[in-house]
């Protein structure tokens, strides 16, 4: 089970084992950033106003747009 909480730590919940598989802490873009996410397969989609990116089983980036950077302006911090 993927758990996002609202100060933006991501983690991999295995709930046959209770034990937490990895956790990452994303970058905010700020105080209001509201993360979502979606399964797909064997990646998971994370989405925010200011970013969406694919994330692995594994806990690995496996792509990261900052949508700041679309249209030539530097990624919130």
């Amino acid at each position: 089970m993927y758990t996002v909480s609202d100060d933006g730590l991501l983690a991999l919940f295995n709930i046959e084992t209770e034990e937490i598989v990895w956790k990452r802490r994303l970058a905010s873009g700020g105080q209001d950033e509201v993360f979502n996410l979606q399964y797909l397969k064997r990646n998971l989609l994370v989405h925010s106003q200011y970013k969406a990116m694919l994330v692995n089983t594994a806990g690995h980036t496996n792509l990261l747009i900052e949508f700041a950077t679309l249209f030539g302006e530097k990624p919130a911090k």
